[in-house]
C-alpha cells in the first residue's frame, strides 16, 4: 500500500524512513496519511482498500480542497488523483492492518508536533476558532484552517478571537495546521464515540453495506452542514424494512440493503438512514426539550432525506402536493401518521425557501433553551407559527397537486379497494399505499389473501384509517386509527391482529364499522397480497 498514516505531527515533506516495511493499524474514523508514490488514480486506493468510506484532500490538477467516496458514483466524484507529496483525510468503517512499503511512503503512529507546520486532525463535533484554540492553545499561538469555502487554508491568531473571525467553522473532520517554533507533544484529540451492532448470523455483507451508508450519511451532514452526533450506537436489526431512532441509538432494517429482500432498493437504504440519523441529530442538538409537532419533527427528517438522495444523485424530488393532504396545522398533534411526513416535508420546502438549511439546524439547537418551541421557531424562521400556518396554506396554491404526490401513493375509485398492486410497467409493488378516496358509513368486510413466503416467517401489514370532516367533538381532524397489523406466523399459518386485538387468520373476513364518512383510507401491502374490501 502506497501511503502512509499520517497522525499529529507528522508531515509527508519529511520523507521516508528507510527501507524496511512496517504494519500500521488503521482506526475506525478519521485517519491522515501521507501520500508520498507517484500521482495515482483515486479508484485505484479504493480497489486496494474496501474498508475506505471516504477520501478529502487537495486536488493538485484543480487547485481545490475536494472528496471522493466509493459510494458515490465515479462520475461525481470530485477528488480524482492522489497528488505526491499532499497530505489527505481518510475516513474508515472497520480497521485494517495494512501493509505499507517504508520506502515508498511516511508512516508513523507516534504522535508529535514538529517545529513548522503541523497538519492534525479535527475530531470533535462541529465547533468554531475558539474552540480551536481551547483545545489548541497549549501547543501554538497560531494556526490554519478551511474556512466553509474551498480553497487555501486561512491562518488565525489568538488576536482574531475579539473579531469577525473568531465564528470561523470547523467541521468534524477537517484538517487544521498547527504553527510551532520548536517540538511539543500532542494533545490527546476529541474523540467521538460510535458504535454498531449487528445480530448474530447476521450477513456480513449486509452489515458492510449498511456500515457504508451510515458512515456516508454522518459524513454528508458533518461536512455539508458542520454537525455531528457525538456519540451514536448504531443497531442493525434482520428485518425486512424499517427503522427508529432516539438520543444516540439509531436502528436499520438490513433488509433495505438486501438484494434478495422484498422491498429492496438502494436508494431506500440510504433514504432510510439519513433519515433516522436527522432524528438522532434533532435529540442531540435540542436535548429533547421543547419537542415540537410531529409535522416539524417528520417532515424536516423527510426533508432533509430528499436532500441527501438530491445531493447523492440517488434521486430527484420534486415539490408536489396530494390532493387529499389535510392542512399543516391540522396535522400537528395527531400521532405519526402518513400526512405528518408528506405535508411536513412540503412545509420544511417552504421554509427553506425562505431560510438557508442552518435555520432547521438553529431551530433544533434554540429549542434547549426556549420558553417553547414557538419561540424557538420564530427565532429560526424569522416569523410567528401563527403566521406561518396561513402562510403555507397561501404558498401550496402555487404548488403543483398530484393525486399520487410518491410513484406507490395510488388513488382508487371511491368505495373500491380490491386486487394486488403493481408499478406502471406491470411488476409487483412491495410495501405499497393505496388510497380509496372516500368510505361510506357503515360496516364494511375486509378479507385478507396472500401468497408471499418469507425465510423468516413474517411480513408487516398495516391497515389505517383516517376520519376527515367534522368530529362530534366539533374537531377539524380525527387522526388516525391503528386496526390491523402483522403478528409472525404461528404453527405456520399467516395470522392478523384485528382492531379488537383478535387473531384473524388467513383468507377470514375481518369486519369493522365506522360511525361516519372517511376520506382517507389507507394500508401497506407486502409482495403478493390481495385486499377486498366490500360494504
Amino acid at each position: 500500500m502506497l501511503f502512509s498514516v499520517l497522525l499529529p505531527g507528522e508531515t509527508s515533506a519529511d520523507g521516508p524512513p528507510g527501507s524496511d516495511t512496517s504494519i500500521i493499524q488503521l482506526e475506525r474514523g478519521v485517519n491522515f496519511f501521507g501520500w508520498v508514490g507517484e500521482a495515482m488514480p483515486i479508484e485505484r486506493l479504493f480497489e486496494a482498500a474496501p474498508e475506505i468510506q471516504l477520501v478529502y484532500g487537495w486536488d493538485g490538477q484543480r487547485q481545490r480542497w475536494m472528496m471522493a467516496s466509493p459510494v458515490v458514483p465515479r462520475s461525481l466524484w470530485g477528488l480524482r488523483e492522489l497528488s505526491q507529496g499532499l497530505a489527505y483525510v481518510l475516513r474508515l468503517s472497520d480497521g485494517a492492518a495494512l501493509e505499507t512499503p517504508a520506502s515508498e511512503c511516511h508512516a508513523s503512529k507516534i504522535p508529535a508536533i514538529e517545529p513548522g507546520l503541523n497538519l492534525i486532525a479535527w475530531t470533535g463535533c462541529g465547533a468554531d476558532l475558539a474552540d480551536a484554540f481551547e483545545v489548541l492553545g497549549p501547543l501554538t499561538s497560531e494556526i490554519s484552517l478551511l474556512g466553509r469555502g474551498l480553497g487555501q487554508p486561512a491562518r488565525y491568531s489568538r488576536a482574531d478571537l475579539t473579531g469577525p473571525s473568531a465564528a470561523a467553522p470547523i467541521q468534524t473532520g477537517a484538517p487544521i495546521w498547527v504553527h510551532r517554533s520548536r517540538l511539543a507533544s500532542c494533545p490527546r484529540p476529541l474523540q467521538t464515540n460510535f458504535t454498531y451492532e449487528a445480530p448474530q448470523g447476521a450477513d456480513p455483507e449486509l452489515v458492510r453495506r449498511a456500515t457504508r451508508a451510515v458512515e456516508d450519511v454522518i459524513a454528508y451532514y458533518s461536512d455539508r452542514y458542520g454537525i455531528r452526533a457525538e456519540a451514536l450506537h448504531v443497531e442493525f436489526e434482520d428485518k425486512p424494512w424499517g427503522g427508529w431512532a432516539s438520543g444516540g441509538l439509531m436502528n436499520i432494517a438490513l433488509g433495505r440493503f438486501d438484494s434478495e429482500s422484498v422491498g429492496f432498493s438502494l436508494t431506500e437504504g440510504a433514504r432510510l438512514v439519513a433519515h433516522e440519523y436527522w432524528h438522532v441529530l434533532q435529540f442531540a442538538l435540542s436535548e429533547g426539550r421543547n419537542w415540537p409537532p410531529v409535522w416539524l419533527v417528520e417532515g424536516t427528517a423527510t426533508y432533509m432525506d430528499n436532500k441527501y438522495l438530491d445531493y447523492r444523485s440517488l434521486a430527484q424530488h420534486e415539490l408536489v402536493i396530494d390532493s387529499m393532504a389535510p392542512s399543516l396545522e391540522a396535522t400537528s398533534w395527531y400521532g405519526f401518521t402518513g400526512w405528518d411526513y408528506h405535508v411536513g416535508a412540503v412545509a420544511s420546502r417552504l421554509l427553506h425557501s425562505r431560510e438557508p438549511v442552518g435555520a432547521f439546524i438553529e431551530f433544533w439547537c434554540e429549542l434547549k433553551g426556549a420558553d417553547s418551541w414557538q419561540g424557538a421557531f420564530e427565532s429560526a424562521f424569522g416569523l410567528p407559527v401563527s403566521g406561518f400556518y396561513p402562510a403555507y396554506e397561501d404558498a401550496i396554491r402555487d404548488v403543483p397537486v398530484s393525486n399520487s404526490s410518491e410513484e406507490y401513493f395510488l388513488t382508487l375509485p371511491r368505495g373500491t379497494v380490491s386486487g394486488s398492486v403493481e408499478w406502471s410497467d406491470g411488476t409487483p409493488l412491495a410495501g405499497a399505499r393505496v388510497m380509496a378516496d372516500r368510505l361510506a358509513r357503515g360496516p364494511w368486510s375486509i378479507t385478507w389473501t396472500s401468497t408471499l413466503t418469507d425465510a423468516d416467517g413474517r411480513f408487516e401489514l398495516d391497515l389505517v384509517i383516517g376520519c376527515c370532516g367534522e368530529s362530534s367533538e366539533g374537531g377539524d381532524l380525527r387522526g388516525y386509527q391503528h386496526l390491523f397489523s402483522v403478528d409472525p406466523f404461528r404453527d405456520g399459518c399467516q395470522r392478523f391482529y384485528g382492531g379488537n386485538g383478535s387473531l384473524v387468520d388467513r383468507g377470514a373476513a375481518q369486519v369493522f364499522d365506522l360511525d361516519r364518512d372517511i376520506s382517507q383510507f389507507r394500508f401497506v401491502l407486502p409482495e403478493g397480497t390481495c385486499v377486498r374490501a366490500e360494504p
